[in-house]
């Protein structure tokens, strides 16, 4: 969460060249972003066109955890700031990417498995409902 509050602070969500997608699906204008976002007041989610992140509030809006509640334009305007600030590309994984990161190699001994370390989850392996620890993980720690 650190990381894209930087990205937000640094006015990410005002500079045009981040948000060309968002734009041409007539999603973003003017430093302004169109989207539904969780209204906790109201226990729903609402549309509109927010000039920032969301905040989740605790215990999901820890600076080590992972943001959340984060739309696909906003994580493709992240990554392009990034890349700047790092003089690298940094990018979302495609849909083959992920699939193989979660599934490992698809030939030879353990391809294809249903989660990378095998076909059993369980809570000592991933942060899930039934591990029941209700928010997300820190980042850089296993379970």
């Amino acid at each position: 969460m650190a990381q894209f509050s930087a990205f937000a602070r640094a006015g990410g969500y005002a500079e045009p060249r981040y948000w060309r997608q968002a734009r041409d699906a007539g999603r973003w204008r003017k430093g302004k972003l169109n989207l539904y976002r969780w209204d906790p007041d109201s226990g729903e989610y609402r549309a509109g066109w927010f000039a920032e992140p969301s905040d989740p509030g605790a215990p999901f809006n820890l600076d080590n955890h992972p943001m959340v509640e984060v739309s696909w334009y906003e994580a493709q305007a992240f990554c392009l700031w990034l890349s700047e600030k790092l003089g690298y590309e940094v990018s979302l994984p495609s849909e083959a990417q992920w699939e193989k990161a979660a599934r490992g190699p698809s030939t030879g001994s353990g391809g294809g498995r249903t989660y990378p370390w095998g076909e059993e989850i369980t809570p000592e392996r991933a942060n899930y409902d039934e591990a029941g620890i209700g928010t997300t993980s820190a980042v850089g720690i296993s379970l």
